[in-house]
This record gives C-alpha cells, sequence and structure tokens, in this order.
C-alpha cells in the first residue's frame, strides 16, 4: 500500500494580539485551512489544511503580511 500525504502544515511565529485575527481570518475563508495556537507567550501558531488546499492556503500566506505581522518558520506534509 502506497503512503499518501493527506495534509500540509505550517508553522509560523505571530506577533501575539495578531493571534485572533489570523484565526478569524482563516476561518472566514470557508475551510481552506485551520489554525491552533501552539505557544501564545511566543505566539507560535500552526496552521494545516487538506492537501488539496496548498495553492489555496500558500495565496493566503502570501496575502497575510497585509493584515497579520508574522514571521514564517516552517512547512512540512504528513498525515
Amino acid at each position: 500500500m502506497r503512503n499518501r500525504t493527506t495534509s500540509i502544515y505550517y508553522l509560523l511565529k505571530v506577533k501575539r494580539d495578531h493571534i485572533g485575527r489570523l484565526s478569524g481570518i482563516l476561518e472566514g475563508l470557508d475551510g481552506i485551512g485551520y489554525s491552533r495556537t501552539i505557544d501564545p507567550e511566543k505566539g507560535t501558531v500552526e496552521i494545516s489544511a487538506p492537501i488539496s488546499q496548498k495553492n489555496n492556503l500558500d495565496d493566503f500566506l502570501s496575502d497575510l503580511p497585509n493584515w497579520v505581522i508574522f514571521k514564517f518558520i516552517r512547512s512540512w506534509e504528513g498525515d
């Protein structure tokens, strides 16, 4: 049986008072991805999405600096 990647993950460091803004914007885009706060003190946030949404999520991250101050840490694919 062949392994299939089903999700894409992005780890970001977000300005602490922008964590809620990031979550709200992402929620308003009807399921392209989900965010979860890893460390609220450091502003570490993980965004996950189905692999089928990768292009949409990449576009979202390209536009994100217009609304949220963040630093990209890393991305990976997995289950």
